[in-house]
């Protein structure tokens, strides 16, 4: 396991304890973004290999895995001033940068403000369009004016209503494929408009109620 070789530690960067693993130093650096819901830990499959080639410096990025949270910086541009940041605190002269998930917003932000400043990037699985491009209720949660109405709101009503909507989609492709396969299209097809039907009333119950809970939200 890398922990025998490369033990968790932590570091004071931009006033906030940073949880971090470091190689052998190399020639060659590279910044490694812990994902979520994993951490720096998500990187333990190819640390050795990689460790062969650069100097590795894995992080676990304020606010996630075991590092000190500042909400200032939970956006991609802020996180991404902060990738730089920890650059610095580690002395890593034009690095590679790997930041899958929650990394790669703030990636792409580090390397839009600071050109020339990271050597490449490795990202994926995060959002990345800019602008935006959302719809429907998640484009209202990104674009409210503040969390008063969501602060308010009972978790376990949205959840329920997202699980209804989301167990539904997984479960109607198995039990199409099952009745399709036993009793044919004729007994497929009804059921799949049926868990459509269910579906999308579901869908718009929680956003009603995620409507609800904004307009009544103070300005």
């Amino acid at each position: 396991m890398w922990l025998n070789t490369s033990p968790m530690q932590f570091r004071t960067i931009d006033g906030l304890s940073i949880r971090y693993a470091e190689s052998e130093e190399r020639d060659d650096h590279a910044l490694l973004l812990g994902p979520w819901p994993e951490s720096l830990l998500a990187f333990d499959p190819t640390w050795a290999r990689l460790a062969e080639q650069a100097h590795l410096v894995a992080v676990d990025l304020p606010g996630f895995g075991h590092s000190q949270r500042r909400d200032a910086l939970l956006s991609p541009r802020a996180m991404g001033e902060f990738v730089i940041r920890v650059a610095d605190a580690f002395g890593l002269e034009n690095p590679h940068v790997v930041g899958p998930d929650i990394g790669t917003g703030a990636s792409l932000f580090a390397a839009a403000l600071h050109p020339g400043r990271l050597r490449s990037l490795v990202v994926g699985s995060g959002g990345t369009a800019f602008p935006l491009r959302l719809g429907g209720m998640l484009k209202d949660w990104v674009e409210a004016p503040d969390l008063e109405g969501y602060r308010r709101a009972d978790p376990r009503q949205i959840v329920a209503g997202a699980l209804t909507c989301f167990g539904a989609g997984i479960a109607l492709p198995l039990m199409g494929r099952l009745l399709d396969s036993r009793y044919g299209w004729s007994a497929w097809f009804p059921t799949m408009a049926g868990f459509g039907f269910i579906g999308g009333c579901a869908m718009l119950l929680v956003m009603r109620k995620q409507r609800s809970l904004t307009s009544t939200a103070p300005h």
